[in-house]
């Protein structure tokens, strides 16, 4: 009997100790976090929920007038707590409204809840201070609200000067952008990795063409100055476009006339760089400055700017901001890179689909300059997963083949939407 006394009393003893050990571990590794506050605690006021609420809102391009408050009660301290109702476009899911204001009040000790009401597109919202209401709203999505924004393309400029492993690591980038190669073996490799990251890219012609098999020279006869043009266009096949630095001295030259009539015999295009408004920062502008202006001013359009490798990763935090606005960003090829005809080819074109009687078809042979401007700019795909950088390219070539035309050097006007879009 004495035996089973001490027995009893060792189990007591060992469960008290596994038990004073358990509480002493939960106290040492379940502490809040530094920083954090501890859940039940806040020192937000409501007019601070207030702000944080409109802010997040507002992240998304929601405009202020689409967005009204009245007051639910008061507090005895005279503190006022509102019920707000936020007109949502359909374009933007709520959930990317509540995922953000989630974020931003977890680390205050707040959370919130939401419940869907289908019928009446409406999301019920109370942010809750334990079970306090600091704030109340109803997301009501409204198809008479639209966002303003813009779908804009880039063309990166200047990656030969990035070593093998820092293209690697921009390539890997989860990013729609169409990269400028100059010919040279260096690019020739490059493209191989361009296409394989679901990338896709574009030549230019210019000074900087130093390797015999490419090189334009003036003392080039025109069979020589035809060769170069085969063996870029035979090594390079896959460029979505052709460019030409109108600041070189090849474009001031005589013989850019026959590299120009070679490429047009080809039924392609050398169109002038210059198109294209470079995103830079500039005496009276920094570089964000001038993202966003680029941005603003081509609202309700479609653009494509030129800019570099380095000043890209610079604003990459500022073009997830536009994302969430409801900007787009997609290959330039998407959306013909931002080339219209001329308002003459325009009547032309016009004036052809007038003498076909409405049947719908397009003309054969010379009627590229149609094709180029009525909805295949994009290869019939939105970026997804898979890019049309894999394609066989010379659609996208056949697609741009007949296209002229420029974009406005000045980024204030307003661009010419592509008719397919």
């Amino acid at each position: 009997m004495g035996k089973n006394k001490q027995k009893i009393i060792a189990y007591l003893l060992g469960i008290s100790f596994i038990l004073l050990l358990g509480n002493i571990l939960v106290d040492r590794f379940h502490k809040v976090k530094p920083g954090m506050p501890d859940p039940g605690q806040s020192n937000l006021t409501a007019e601070d929920v207030n702000s944080i609420f409109e802010d997040a809102v507002c992240e998304f391009g929601i405009d202020k007038s689409w967005i009204q408050r009245k007051v639910l009660h008061t507090d005895q301290s005279g503190e006022a707590t509102y019920n707000y109702t936020v007109k949502v476009p359909t374009d933007l899911p709520v959930t990317l409204i509540l995922n953000e204001l989630n974020s931003r009040l977890l680390e205050h000790g707040l959370s919130i809840s939401a419940k869907e009401l289908r019928k009446e597109k409406t999301t019920k919202l109370q942010i809750l201070h334990v079970k306090n209401i600091m704030l109340q709203a109803d997301l009501v999505t409204d198809p008479s609200v639209v966002r303003s924004t813009a779908t804009i393309g880039f063309i990166i400029k200047d990656i030969e000067k990035l070593n093998d492993r820092e293209l690697t690591e921009f390539l890997s980038l989860p990013e729609y952008f169409t990269l400028a190669l100059s010919p040279s073996e260096k690019a020739e490799k490059a493209v191989k990795q361009i296409l394989a990251l679901n990338k896709e890219y574009i030549i230019i012609l210019g000074d900087n063409i130093d390797e015999v098999r490419f090189k334009f020279d003036e003392d080039y006869s025109e069979k020589r100055l035809n060769t170069s043009v085969r063996t870029i266009l035979g090594t390079f096949g896959g460029a979505k476009l052709y460019l030409i630095d109108d600041e070189s001295d090849l474009y001031k030259s005589p013989l850019y006339v026959t590299v120009k009539t070679a490429f047009e015999k080809r039924k392609l295009s050398l169109n002038p760089l210059s198109n294209f408004t470079e995103i830079k920062s500039r005496a009276d502008q920094d570089l964000e400055s001038m993202f966003s202006y680029c941005c603003q001013s081509s609202a309700s359009g479609q653009r494509v700017y030129t800019i570099t490798a380095k000043n890209f990763l610079e604003l990459k935090d500022l073009v997830d901001l536009y994302r969430k606005k409801g900007y787009r960003f997609v290959f330039p090829s998407q959306l013909n890179f931002g080339m219209a005809p001329k308002p003459e080819e325009e009547q032309a074109i016009q004036n052809q689909s007038s003498s076909n009687g409405n049947s719908g078809k397009n003309s054969s042979g010379k009627g590229s300059a149609t094709k180029a401007t009525t909805g295949k700019s994009s290869s019939g795909k939105s970026p997804s997963g898979k890019s049309p950088a894999g394609k066989n390219s010379s659609r996208g070539n056949q697609q741009l083949k007949s296209v002229k035309g420029s974009q406005a050097k000045n980024p204030a006007k307003k661009s010419v939407q592509s008719k397919g879009r």
